[in-house]
């Protein structure tokens, strides 16, 4: 039997595994909806709000404890799968409010988008966004932000 490294390295060198890996990511927001749903709760120990690194900040998040979500449906964790290579713009756009009203607020991402976000949700930060515009429009725009894309950047590789 395989290790999952072992499955996803001979998938990626187009080699047959011996199970076929089935890569996911489960929002915690969305588990808490499929439990009121009915998804078996039993083995949840209790929904809690955890401080998690994510990105460049610190975000108060909603997380499920006790429950296993990739053991129960027989996948792996896509994000337990990730090579620690930084491959957004560097060096990243400053994140910035760029205009609001009582309903959004639209906000210019580290990536250079312009994200349109509700000021009020249940669970704001987990609200997908509506990208309002992007920065490559047009040829001269790629060829200024390729600049960001430098493969050669020592920032994009871990020091270890």
């Amino acid at each position: 039997m395989m290790t999952p490294r072992e499955r996803i390295k001979a998938v990626m060198d187009f080699k047959k595994p011996d199970v076929l890996p089935w890569c996911e990511r489960f929002y915690d927001e969305t588990l808490v909806k499929w439990l009121n749903e009915g998804l078996p709760a039993d083995k949840v120990l209790v929904i809690d709000w955890e401080v998690r690194v994510g990105g460049v900040s610190l975000l108060n998040w909603p997380i499920i404890k006790g429950f296993n979500p990739y053991k129960f449906f027989g996948c792996y964790n896509f994000l337990s799968l990730t090579v620690p290579l930084d491959l957004g713009p560097l060096p990243r756009y400053r994140q910035r409010i760029l205009r609001e009203n009582e309903r959004y607020v639209d906000v210019l991402t580290q990536t250079g988008a312009v994200a349109r976000r509700f000021k009020e949700a249940e669970h704001v930060w987990y609200s997908m966004p509506m990208f309002l515009e992007f920065p490559v429009k047009d040829r001269k725009s790629w060829e200024e932000y390729k600049l960001r894309l430098n493969p050669h950047d020592p920032c994009r590789q871990p020091k270890d």
